[in-house]
């Protein structure tokens, strides 16, 4: 395998993984938030009821989101580079790899 066919595979490799894992986070929260939120605010207010629903603010998750994507981006392509090196180098010893 090439370095640069080496780099690219775990590049898919890593950012599949994160995408699904901020995929899982993402639908993990909204499903505890929605089975929490409800009784945790019935349970402290006894003067009123909570009747709000669980709402998604749009603006502040695309903002993270763009922030976390950033993230993501930077740590794949740090490891694309570092994977094509190390693949390139002759003289890296395979025991420290």
């Amino acid at each position: 395998m090439t370095p640069s066919a080496q780099a690219r595979s775990r590049a898919w490799e890593v950012g599949g993984v994160l995408a699904l894992a901020t995929l899982a986070g993402i639908a993990g929260g909204w499903a505890v938030s929605w089975l929490v939120v409800g009784p945790v605010g019935r349970a402290a207010s006894t003067a009123r009821p909570l009747s709000t629903p669980l709402t998604l603010d749009l603006l502040p998750w695309l903002g993270l989101l763009a922030v976390g994507a950033a993230a993501v981006i930077t740590v794949v392509a740090v490891l694309t580079r570092t994977v094509r090196r190390q693949a390139l180098d002759a003289e890296y010893r395979e025991e420290v790899r």
